[in-house]
């Protein structure tokens, strides 16, 4: 958004006070609203020698209507040939200084978004009403098998899936639609590979695995973009190296051709290093995020093996920490704990969720579905939340994880999620 003020500045001398009106613009952007003045030369008539240079002066400045805070304006001199004598220079405000107002608990999309769906602005991730959404949700790695009643049940405001992108685009739509968001569930479409059950990208640092992503989504926009208003696009499942400018130019890249194919809505992007380096995050993230023209990525740290009970506050506070450069920051993996699985850890699912909500993370347990036993059946000894293939209707459908992440009194789903308001 553009505004455009004028700001009088009278010069005075001994001999005359000038008027000169001088344009102002005023920029918002995620992280705020920059005041940009062009170079104006004043006259300031002292004599026809010119005396002394004027004394700099400051001066408070409030921000334009529709934004909040104030700064320091200094006005300062420098000469210039008799009659002149001198031009002053007003300092801009700086990034930051002033930021949209969010009327109400509404924050009002900005111009430079040109999507209907989910938006990132400040730091803060809002549906498509301009009202706050926090992923509060679980993954689902049986596209194949329907939980989606398990999951309303278990009141998750979010679904992060891995889809098969081999079988046809109209069998994946119609899961989103009907599994869903017919069912008031955002819908995180995960590429991890193009087959199912594949894990391609996990661990992966090669441009061809990224690239074949990249690919699936380009050939499809047709008919995943019919979903923006609703969809978030997880791009890569854990691909990339770690704290590397490979990871943040590729990913610059392909959220730019996302773009050009109409995917207008938020787009999630892991970090590398298996989706658990901070470093990616920490150095990288915001040049990603302002590279977007839409301004409208979040981000996601995995947290398995690198998170212990010890680091995991300190994490997420530095995680969390990214919003002062707009940065949006997610934990949508984290597993039972008691040191299951191939990246084990002891951090448990209180001290996870704990964490991030004491941070304003999101957050989504995997997973709903990962069976480690035949005929879709799992026990306390991996990852799913359920017992049999996504299905839950009593408690008793449920292993030692799905129980804590749903049912706990404090930190359950049951008791924080709460559904975006985008839904018919």
């Amino acid at each position: 958004m553009k505004i455009i003020a004028l700001l009088s500045l009278i010069a005075a001398s001994a001999a005359a006070s000038t008027v000169v009106n001088i344009p102002i613009t005023v920029t918002t952007t995620p992280t705020g609203t920059t005041i940009s003045i062009p170079a104006q030369t004043v006259t300031v008539p002292l004599s026809a020698t010119c005396g002394t240079t004027p004394v700099p002066t400051t001066q408070t400045m409030t921000c334009p209507v529709g934004t909040t805070g104030s700064w320091i304006q200094t006005t300062s001199y420098t000469p210039a040939p008799a009659p002149k004598c001198w031009t002053a220079w007003l300092s801009a405000a700086p990034p930051g200084a002033c930021t949209p107002i969010v009327v109400g608990g509404v924050a009002t999309r900005p111009s430079y978004n040109t999507g209907t769906g989910f938006f990132v602005l400040n730091g803060v991730l809002y549906d498509a009403n301009g009202i706050e959404f926090r992923i509060r949700g679980v993954n689902r790695v049986h596209w194949d098998q329907d939980g989606s009643s398990g999951v309303n049940l278990a009141h998750a405001n979010a679904v992060r899936m891995f889809t098969d992108f081999n079988q046809p685009v109209a069998n994946n739509i119609a899961i989103a639609q009907n599994q869903m968001i017919a069912k008031k569930v955002v819908p995180i479409i995960a590429y991890a590979g193009g087959g199912a059950g594949q894990t391609v990208t996990a661990c992966n640092q090669t441009a061809a695995a990224l690239q074949a992503g990249i690919n699936f989504w380009v050939a499809q926009a047709p008919q995943w973009t019919t979903l923006n208003k609703y969809l978030i696009v997880n791009i890569a499942n854990e691909w990339g190296p770690s704290n590397s400018t490979t990871w943040r130019d590729s990913y610059i890249a392909a959220v730019a051709k996302l773009r050009s194919v109409g995917y207008l809505g938020t787009l999630l992007i892991d970090s590398g290093g298996c989706g658990q380096d901070m470093n990616d995050l920490t150095t990288y993230a915001a040049a990603v995020f302002n590279a977007d023209s839409q301004k409208n990525v979040i981000f996601a740290f995995h947290s398995y093996g690198a998170t212990t009970s010890a680091n995991v506050g300190s994490l997420y506070a530095t995680l969390a920490g990214l919003k002062s450069q707009g940065v949006v920051v997610s934990v949508p993996e984290f597993g039972p704990g008691r040191n299951v699985g191939p990246s084990p850890t002891m951090v448990t699912p209180a001290q996870i969720i704990t964490a991030a909500e004491a941070n304003g993370l999101g957050w989504a347990a995997w997973a709903w579905d990962d069976n480690n036993l035949a005929a879709c059946r799992s026990d306390d000894n991996w990852f799913s939340m359920t017992v049999f293939c996504g299905q839950y209707a009593t408690p008793a459908d449920l292993t030692i994880f799905g129980k804590d992440v749903i049912l706990n009194t404090t930190y359950g789903l049951t008791v924080l999620a709460k559904p975006a308001t985008v839904f018919p």
